[in-house]
């Protein structure tokens, strides 16, 4: 029932998508911009960082209301939104379906 409902959020909130950097923060799959995890986040205290969470909100340097996702669920749910190849693969996808 929980995934269901992550999902959900993952439907509505695609495009605040994270991944975990080496660096230690998050950063948004499409800008890349480095996050950290807002201090109040139970995630915060976890040993191992989840590898893609979603957010609702973006504080000057931090990121709250995180969800842990399934990365292949971005492009499950939002095809629309996120293109994965280079952009030659891209361009050529466009190409046919038009």
């Amino acid at each position: 029932a929980a995934t269901k409902i992550i999902r959900c959020l993952v439907s509505g909130f695609f495009s605040q998508a994270a991944r975990y950097h080496y660096t230690g923060k998050y950063v948004t799959v499409k800008e890349e911009f480095p996050f950290n995890v807002y201090k109040g986040s139970v995630i915060m205290y976890k040993k191992d960082y989840p590898k893609w969470v979603i957010f609702t909100e973006a504080m000057q340097d931090s990121i709250r209301d995180v969800s842990v996702i399934e990365p292949h669920w971005l492009y499950e749910l939002a095809p629309h939104y996120y293109e994965f190849g280079t952009d030659s693969e891209v361009a050529r996808k466009r190409a046919r379906e038009n």
